[in-house]
This record gives structure tokens, sequence and C-alpha cells, in this order.
């Protein structure tokens, strides 16, 4: 039941953070995701992203010997 609980909470941090880059600094932003989070997390960061009110953002992956590149862009 717990880790119900921290989804719930990781995915409403997540969406007031969504809501406060897009207020400060608008749609026009470019924002690059490094995630260095468990699965679950990076699936509930995805599932709290609605694409219409909030900006593109790139997500990156570090690939050893080749640095971070760009594995998806969701807009």
């Amino acid at each position: 039941m717990w880790i119900k609980r921290s989804r719930k909470l990781f995915r409403q941090v997540v969406g007031s953070t969504f809501d406060a880059i897009k207020d400060q600094h608008g749609m026009g932003v470019e924002l690059s995701v490094f995630p260095a989070v468990p699965a679950a997390c990076a699936i509930e960061f995805q599932r709290t992203w609605p694409p219409k009110p909030h900006p593109e953002f790139k997500v990156f992956d570090q690939v050893p010997g080749q640095g971070f590149i760009q594995r998806h862009s969701l807009s």
C-alpha cells in the first residue's frame, strides 16, 4: 500500500513541478530530462506529463563511452 501512496505523491510533485516550470518560463522553453530514477518512477513521470498544456521535453540516457544521448522527445 505504501508503494501506491509513494507513486501518487511522486505524480503530485512531478505535476506541480511541470506547472511551475510552465508558469515561470512559458511554453517556449525546451526541457532536457536526465532520469536517474527507478523504472517505476520514470513511468509515472511520463504518465504525469499531459502533452498539450506543457512544454516539450527531451529525455537523455547515459551510454558508456558515448556520454549522454537523446533517447526520446515528448511534445
